[in-house]
């Protein structure tokens, strides 16, 4: 009964609380839902607050009538517990009652046979007492007789210890509550069975799972043997790729620097062969001359050309110089004459001899990155096309030596008259 009324209560408590959140959700959605002025959300809020402290006031005073009807249940409780137990009290007093008359009455009927017995049957009464009739025949007990008290005391003691180990009130009770502890034995013996028969697949599971892991790693090993294999060819490719290409990029630095030689080389002797001009090129030149000899008004213009071509642009691609040194020297093998004299190819002999020896000796130095082909004076320079300092002073000093302090005008009328050229030569 006491349990009926809690549970009651809980269920109680439960759709009260599911009312209170239900209404406070319905209080939310209509609030988010229209947009409320701050004076009428401040409104809101006191609703909410006031509606909350109801709530409170409405949940104490559940409490309070909650722990009033638990208490009255357990005066209930109490005075049904207490009207069955007086019931009980009345029936065993009834019964005791019954067998006290029943003992009475037997004793009544005793007595009256008793009685009888005296009257009818004195010789069969018995005057003296047992303890005198047993010396007097010899009676004594048996081992048997004397052992049963004890057994009956060790019997007592174990119901008491099988009572107290099944937790129950009376002796009764033991052998229902033996019988229930063996079906629980017997539940508890087909589990331990059906865990067995479990475990056993697990095991076999487990071993067929460790066998797999074997092979998996077996396998692993194998790849992982390949792999470590195949990276090692694979280190061994790069290397020798790192390495062919360190050899890629110095041959391209020796091509490169090959390739600036020989861009040197050209523009140096391009700028050695200037001076060659074809027959057209120094008729032009003469017939400039003649012009500026007649008109001294056409001197500063020529003045100007002389000037900016002091510092002329220097050709980057060697075949284009390669083809502009060609050209210069078609040019001055068809100026030689058929039969040279025997000096002149004496001469050139001897000087051609003589570079190739200055260039076997320097081949043969030590130090061989010292060693540079001659390629001019500034060799080293990082843009060509670019003069450098030296160049224009050498150009200048040139340009001076060549007019000296003489009238330009005067010295062109000379050239005119004398070799019927002007032409400024760079070395």
């Amino acid at each position: 009964m006491l349990w009926i009324g809690k549970s009651k209560a809980m269920e109680s408590e439960e759709i009260l609380d599911g009312v209170l959140e239900l209404l406070s959700l319905q209080e939310r959605i209509d609030v988010e839902n229209n947009d409320i002025h701050p004076r009428r959300m401040e409104q809101v809020i006191t609703i909410q607050i006031q509606n909350a402290l109801i709530r409170q006031n409405a949940a104490g005073t559940i409490n309070r009538t909650y722990v009033n009807i638990l208490e009255i249940l357990k005066k209930a409780c109490l005075t049904e517990h207490l009207a069955t137990l007086q019931d009980e009290y009345k029936r065993l007093e009834r019964q005791v009652r019954t067998n006290m008359k029943e003992r009475d009455r037997a004793v009544r009927m005793m007595r009256r046979e008793v009685e009888a017995l005296h009257t009818d049957c004195k010789m069969l009464v018995r005057t003296e007492s047992v303890d005198v009739l047993d010396k007097k025949t010899g009676w004594w007990p048996t081992p048997r007789e004397l052992l049963l008290p004890k057994e009956l005391e060790e019997l007592e003691q174990i119901l008491h210890q099988i009572q107290e180990a099944t937790l129950v009130s009376s002796y009764e009770d033991i052998f229902p509550r033996m019988e229930m502890q063996l079906k629980h034995k017997n539940q508890l013996i087909q589990q331990l069975k059906e865990n067995t028969a479990e475990r056993d697949a697990l095991l076999n599971r487990k071993s067929h799972a460790e066998l797999t892991l074997a092979t998996m790693q077996q396998a692993m090993e194998e790849h992982i043997f390949e792999y470590h294999e195949s990276k090692n060819l694979l280190n061994e490719e790069i290397e020798e790729r790192k390495a062919q290409i360190e050899s890629d990029k110095k041959k391209i630095v020796e091509n490169g620097n090959m390739l600036v030689n020989l861009r040197c080389s050209l523009q140096t002797l391009y700028e050695v062969l200037d001076c060659v001009n074809t027959e057209e090129d120094e008729e032009e030149e003469q017939v400039v001359l003649e012009e500026v000899a007649s008109d001294p008004d056409l001197l500063e213009p020529v003045v100007k050309e002389i000037s900016h071509d002091a510092i002329p642009v220097i050709e980057e691609d060697p075949l284009v110089l390669l083809e502009m040194v060609t050209e210069k020297m078609r040019i001055l093998i068809e100026k030689l004459p058929q039969d040279p004299p025997s000096e002149f190819v004496e001469l050139a002999r001897e000087t051609y001899q003589q570079n190739i020896a200055n260039m076997l000796g320097q081949a043969e130095f030590v130090d061989k990155e010292a060693y540079e082909f001659y390629l001019g004076d500034e060799m080293d320079a990082e843009d060509l096309s670019v003069p450098t300092r030296r160049d224009i002073k050498m150009r200048s000093a040139k340009i001076c030596e060549e007019f000296g302090d003489k009238n330009i005008e005067q010295q062109l009328i000379e050239r005119v008259g004398g070799k019927g050229k002007i032409k400024i030569q760079y070395l």
